[in-house]
C-alpha cells in the first residue's frame, strides 16, 4: 500500500554486468526490490518513482541501460488526469481522512448484559465518566471508567467498554445479591399474619400458644420463643412451623364506565432535522413547531456502515400522527366481569401455592359512571409468620424468669 501511494517503476537493466548496477544502487542508498535475472545480461528490478532519475544515471555509469517497463502509483493517477480527476481524487482523500478521524470518536453506544438496571441509567453514568457521544476513545482509561461507574452503580458487579471504530459496546454484569440468611439462634415468635380460625398446626420449634378450632387475630402469637426448661428454667428458641387456618378476605375494585380513547384524525406531518454530532438542526423553517396532540415516531439515519463505523452526520425523520380524544360508553356487565376476574387473580396470587379459595361471592354497585365490585372469599392459608423478639422483650422475659426462679435465661 505504501509503494502504491508513493509510486514505483518496474524497469529492465541491460548490460555486460547488470549486477554492478545493483551494487551501485546499494552504495548510493537507492531502494530497490524484486530484483531477478531475465537472461544472461538482463535484470528486472522495481524502484521508487522518485529515485528513477538517479537510478538511470547510476546505470549509465555501470555501462548499462535502464528502461522503464511499467509505472504504477497514486502520483501517476493524479498527474495523468485532468482537473476533474484531481477533484475526484481529492474528494476521495478527504472522505477517507474524515472517516479515519471520525473513527477516533464515539458516535454510537450499545449497552449489553443489563436486565434490571435501565439502559438510560447506565448511559447517564458513563457520560459523567467521559464515555458519551463525541468522546475521544483513545483517551479512555478502562480502570478509571470502571471504578467511577461501579461506584455510582452499586447494582453492577462488573463493567467494561469495548470500542471498535466509532462504536462503543458497554458490557455489564449485574450483581447477584446473596440470599438472606436466617439466624437460627435468634429468639423468634410465630405470629398470625391474618385473622382466622386455626385448623392445623405443625410446630417444629417453640411453644404452641393455640390449638385447632381457636380463633386468632392478626398479630397474635401462635408459637412462643420462650419455652420452659430444667436448668435454666427458661429457654429462648427460634420458633418454626406452619399454622393453617380458615380466613375471610374482602377486597374491592373500581372501574369507570366512560373510557377515553385516541382516534387518528388522518393528519400526518413529517419533520426533517440534520444531525451533526450532538447538535440537531431544523432543516425546514417550521419543522420545530408543535401541531397539537399527536403520536411522534422518530427515526434516525446516519452515514456509515452498520456494525463497522458511523459518521456524526445524519438525518432525523419525525412523523407526527395527529389524533382526537373520543369518549366511549362501556357496558356495565363487561366492566363487572373484568373486575371480578381481576379480583380473583389478585387473591390467588396473594394466597400463594399453600393457600386455596374455599368459597366466594361478589357484590356490585354503581354510582354515576363508576361501578364497584367487592369480593367476599373464604380461604384456607398458612398464616404463621416469624417475628424476632426485640431486645426489650428479651430483657422482660429474662427479668420475669429471674424473679420466679432466680436464674437468668440464656
Amino acid at each position: 500500500m505504501t509503494r502504491l501511494l508513493r509510486g514505483y517503476v518496474e524497469g529492465e537493466v541491460r548490460g555486460a554486468e547488470p549486477c554492478a548496477f545493483l551494487n551501485r544502487c546499494a552504495g548510493l542508498g537507492l531502494r530497490f526490490w524484486d530484483a531477478r535475472p531475465d537472461g544472461e545480461h538482463v535484470l528486472r528490478v522495481k524502484l521508487p518513482l522518485r529515485d528513477w532519475d538517479r537510478a538511470a544515471a547510476a546505470a549509465e555509469r555501470c555501462g548499462c541501460e535502464l528502461t522503464a517497463l511499467r509505472r504504477r502509483g497514486l502520483p501517476l493517477l493524479v498527474g495523468r488526469g485532468g482537473v476533474r480527476r484531481r477533484i475526484l481524487l481529492g474528494a476521495a482523500a478527504l472522505c477517507t481522512a474524515v472517516v479515519l478521524v471520525s473513527s477516533l470518536f464515539v458516535w454510537e453506544i450499545e449497552v449489553m448484559g443489563n436486565e434490571t438496571v435501565p439502559e438510560g441509567v447506565v448511559r447517564n453514568v458513563l457520560e459523567d465518566c467521559g464515555v458519551g457521544i463525541g468522546a475521544f476513545w483513545p483517551a479512555f482509561r478502562q480502570d478509571l471508567i470502571r471504578s467511577e461507574a461501579l461506584l455510582e452503580l452499586p447494582e453492577l458487579h462488573w463493567l467494561t467498554v469495548n470500542t471498535f471504530g466509532s462504536r462503543a459496546t458497554v458490557i455489564v454484569r449485574e450483581r447477584v445479591e446473596a440470599p438472606e440468611t436466617v439466624d437460627e439462634s435468634a429468639p423468634t415468635n410465630l405470629v398470625a399474619a391474618a385473622t382466622g380460625i386455626v385448623e392445623r398446626l405443625e410446630i417444629l420449634e417453640g411453644r404452641a400458644m393455640v390449638e385447632p378450632g381457636k380463633a386468632v387475630t392478626e398479630g397474635e402469637v401462635l408459637a412462643a420463643a420462650a419455652m420452659p426448661g430444667f436448668r435454666p428454667a427458661l429457654r429462648l428458641v427460634h420458633a418454626q412451623g406452619e399454622v393453617y387456618a380458615r380466613t375471610w378476605r374482602v377486597s374491592s375494585a373500581v372501574a369507570e364506565l366512560e373510557e377515553t380513547s385516541k382516534s387518528p384524525s388522518g393528519q400526518v406531518q413529517t419533520r426533517w432535522f440534520l444531525l451533526l454530532g450532538n447538535n440537531v438542526i431544523s432543516i425546514l423553517q417550521n419543522s420545530g413547531q408543535d401541531r397539537g396532540e399527536c403520536d411522534i415516531i422518530t427515526q434516525d439515519s446516519y452515514l456509515g456502515i452498520p456494525g463497522l463505523f458511523r459518521l456524526p452526520v445524519g438525518l432525523r425523520r419525525t412523523t407526527c400522527v395527529e389524533w382526537e380524544r373520543q369518549t366511549e360508553e362501556r357496558a356495565e356487565e363487561e366492566a363487572t366481569a373484568a373486575l371480578e376476574q381481576q379480583l380473583l387473580e389478585e387473591l390467588t396470587a396473594a394466597l400463594g401455592a399453600d393457600g386455596e379459595i374455599l368459597s366466594y361471592h361478589f357484590t356490585a354497585s354503581r354510582s354515576g359512571e363508576r361501578v364497584t365490585v367487592t369480593l367476599h372469599a373464604e380461604c384456607r392459608e398458612q398464616i404463621a409468620r416469624e417475628q424476632p423478639l426485640t431486645e426489650e422483650e428479651i430483657q422482660i422475659l429474662r427479668a420475669e424468669n429471674t424473679e420466679n426462679t432466680g436464674e437468668d435465661a440464656p
